[in-house]
Parts: C-alpha cells; structure tokens; sequence
C-alpha cells in the first residue's frame, strides 16, 4: 500500500523558483538551487515540492502556462558555472571585460563591525577576502577594506 493512500499526512512547499535564489544563482532562481531546498525541507519534514511552471514559452507569449512543451526547462534556469562549454568559451570573463577564464571555485569571506554614531547613523568597518573572483584563478585573491555610513530617514 502505498503511503498515500495508507492514510498519513505529509506535508510539502509550493513555491516559484525566482523565491528560492542562492547566492551562488544569478537572482531568478536556478534548478542547482533545489537540492539545497530539498535538505531543508527534508529537515523540516516535508516530503515533496511542487514549483510553479518553468518550462520554455512560445514567442509572443507571457504566460508560463502557455508553455511550449510540458516537458522542456526554459534554458534561463540552468546553472551557468555548471555547464563546461560556458566554462571553456570564457565563462563569466565577457561580463568582468577581458573574456579569459582560468577557472576556479570563488569565495567570499566577509567580517565587519557596526556601531552607532548617533541616533540613527551607524558606521561600519568592513574586510572581504575574496579567492577567485568571477571564478577566475588570475584574479585572485582579492582583499577589499571598506568604511560605510548608513542613516535610516
């Protein structure tokens, strides 16, 4: 019997994909996102995840659910960094302007202070170590050293 039927209530997430985005994604959400979803959700005790359509639209269309195939991906939420041929043409070098890549995993390691200046003005100390940016080898590492000043109106 399966456990549908037996009777026993799950629980599962409805969600878009573009409300899931990780850091690594280009801000719309992307398929490589849902295995971090899956372990949170499989903590949380839920057992599925339903996304709102993602499949490729006809020209002239706006309604994901007018899509093309019931089947096919729209190609917008696939993992650039993950596919080689991306990596092997230049990857993410068109967009940082020499168009190289020597690639390499990037991270981001950030530590900074806060205080409050006055009333509703905060300064801030800021370092970042970056290795590998824009996933390039010949770029890094990167140390940057900020100063901000923030003010709530």
């Amino acid at each position: 019997m399966s456990r549908a039927s037996s009777g026993s209530r799950r629980a599962g997430l409805l969600v878009p994909l573009f409300s899931i985005p990780s850091r690594g994604s280009w801000g719309i959400g992307e398929i490589a996102d849902l295995p971090r979803l899956g372990r949170w959700m499989s903590d949380a005790g839920f057992s599925f995840v339903q996304l709102l359509p993602i499949n490729e639209m006809a020209d002239g269309q706006n309604s994901p659910y007018s899509a093309m195939s019931a089947m096919a991906i729209d190609p917008i939420y696939i993992r650039l960094v993950d596919v080689p041929d991306y990596l092997a043409l230049g990857g993410l070098g068109f967009f940082l302007g020499d168009g190289r890549l020597n690639y390499g995993p990037e991270s981001t390691y950030e530590v900074f202070y806060r205080f409050n200046v006055w009333k509703r003005i905060w300064l801030s100390a800021d370092y970042q170590f970056q290795l590998n940016p824009g996933y390039n080898r010949d770029r890094g590492p990167v140390n940057y050293i900020g100063l901000r000043l923030h003010t709530d109106f």
